[in-house]
């Protein structure tokens, strides 16, 4: 590809941050699922439920970013 060492290391420190992104993302639905968990005798099953179902859907968005990247670090390997 066309990209120079500067851009080159700039977007392999891009990658790194959205892989820490991804990590610290997947922390944060651990800690949402276990309070939505705890909170289950105040919440109806449906509400339960799509409260469950948005946490899984934000995660999906950092996977995919993750997927992204990797295409990217692809892109560049020397």
């Amino acid at each position: 590809t066309g990209f120079a060492e500067r851009e080159r290391e700039e977007t392999k420190r891009m990658i790194h941050s959205v892989h820490k992104k991804e990590w610290e993302a997947d922390q944060v639905r651990y800690v949402i699922t276990k309070k939505i968990y705890e909170m289950e005798d105040a919440l109806t099953p449906m509400n339960e439920y799509h409260l469950l179902k948005i946490v899984d859907w934000v995660d999906d968005m950092a996977d995919h970013a993750e997927n992204v990247v990797d295409w990217l670090r692809a892109m560049i390997a020397k």
